[in-house]
């Protein structure tokens, strides 16, 4: 009988055998430029992202977007963006991930099978250009249903840091082989990704405060209606290195309830 502990000897991901897409965590980031927006947002529909047990953390919901260029990755140079929203699962509260897109095949294949991140396809860019920083994320290719524009207005750390530094939330979830029944896997996982600014050439940290304004376009594949912002509640962009940890507890096992 075959050892289980083989695969994982001789490889970490799927296919197995010479064409697997990522080795084993953590993955190292350098050079990493991210903005940053949190806001409130419409709220109406958001209970429909979240799985089960797993509850809006606050009156109005706070959400946020990020928008990054990795130049140098485990996964190669991509782009990536993010939509979390904060919530609160048996008393603890985390930023859970409702969508994640990049335009990595490796980046995307690694966010859904290792840590359930709803990863998705997408095109996307990151440029300084007219005095700001602007993304923009397309998804089909005529569509652009993202676009995050930031303005600096000086450096240090947005009051909204503190409010957003908590444990990501992700559910890992496998269907059932047979496509019937209940999934083989529906975990949720947490994951803490400590990241290290770098350095201005005046020796102060790379974060800087600013302005954003986000605006969604949603289609029947990617409905974003829900998080159309209300207000505004901080912005920043920043330069960082990082070594990406798998997840770091299994938080709740759906399938093995305690």
């Amino acid at each position: 009988m075959t050892d289980i502990l083989q695969f994982s000897k001789r490889r970490f991901s799927q296919p197995y055998g010479p064409g697997q897409l990522y080795g084993a965590p953590p993955y190292p980031y350098r050079d990493a430029k991210s903005i940053t927006a949190v806001f409130t947002a419409e709220g109406m529909g958001i209970e429909d992202f979240l799985p089960p047990g797993v509850k809006i953390a606050d009156p109005e919901p706070l959400a946020l977007v990020t928008a990054s260029h990795y130049p140098q990755s485990a996964f190669g140079r991509y782009n990536e963006f993010w939509l979390y929203v904060r919530v609160e699962f048996n008393g603890e509260r985390f930023m859970y991930c409702v969508a994640m897109y990049a335009d990595s095949e490796k980046a995307t294949a690694a966010g859904r099978e290792l840590w359930g991140f709803p990863k998705k396809m997408a095109e996307m860019s990151l440029r300084h250009e007219s005095g700001q920083w602007v993304f923009r994320a397309q998804r089909p290719a005529d569509n652009c249903m993202l676009t995050l524009t930031f303005i600096e207005e000086g450096e240090g750390e947005s009051e909204m840091v503190g409010e957003i530094s908590l444990p990501t939330l992700s559910l890992r979830l496998i269907p059932h082989f047979t496509g019937e029944g209940e999934p083989d896997i529906a975990q949720l996982l947490a994951t803490d990704n400590k990241k290290t600014l770098r350095q201005s050439a005046l020796g102060t940290d790379e974060r800087r405060c600013g302005r954003a304004h986000l605006r969604w376009n949603s289609t029947v594949a990617d409905p974003f209606g829900p998080f159309v912002p209300k207000k505004m509640l901080g912005a920043w962009f920043s330069n960082y290195d990082t070594d990406v940890p798998g997840a770091y507890a299994l938080v709740h096992d759906y399938k093995h309830k305690a």
